[in-house]
């Protein structure tokens, strides 16, 4: 009563048992699409970590919920109430894009990517996009501002001793472009 998966890369026969795992829980008989949560959203492909944690108080904080996190992993439990979203934000990265588009672009959930929320700037930037699905910009502005306002004096400060200092990298024609 248990399915068989049947791996054999050497003979070309690989299966992806992500995938397959995927399907058949989307195709689970009697299985009913789950109610969506209003201003909700699925983030895919953002590292777990402390960071994941604080873009997900910074949403909460705007009015959002988070549905799921997912990527690069994800339970059966999640599989099943990615459909409650009302959007998905994808961060971007070339590794994922094929699950992205095989597997979150079958999902009747409208798919998002904006500039990671790297640094002060780019952080503000993408809570701002985000938000701005559900016109919360006010709103995570002001969020955004009550996280970075015990900060602020210290950020400024080593800006400045940044701002001071020059750096040189050395590398190979080749790797120039990078």
């Amino acid at each position: 009563g248990v399915p068989l998966i049947y791996n054999d890369c050497a003979g070309g026969r690989d299966a992806d048992v992500g995938r397959i795992l995927f399907d058949k829980i989307r195709a689970e008989p009697g299985r009913a699409r789950p109610k969506k949560i209003p201003r909700s959203v699925n983030l895919v492909g953002f590292p777990e970590g402390e960071a994941l944690g604080e873009l997900v108080a910074l949403l909460e904080r705007s009015g959002l919920t988070v549905n799921a996190a997912v990527m690069p992993a994800m339970t059966p439990e999640q599989a099943r109430g990615l459909d409650a979203a009302q959007a998905q934000i994808f961060m971007p990265n070339a590794a994922y894009a094929k699950v992205y588009k095989e597997i979150f672009s079958a999902l009747p959930v409208l798919g998002h990517t904006f500039e990671p929320p790297y640094g002060m700037e780019g952080t503000r930037l993408w809570l701002r996009s985000v938000a701005g699905l559900f016109k919360l910009e006010a709103a995570a502005e002001k969020a955004f501002a009550a996280e970075f306002a015990p900060w602020s004096g210290h950020w400024d400060a080593l800006r400045r001793r940044a701002l001071a200092l020059k750096f040189a990298f050395v590398v190979d024609r080749a790797e120039l472009p990078r």
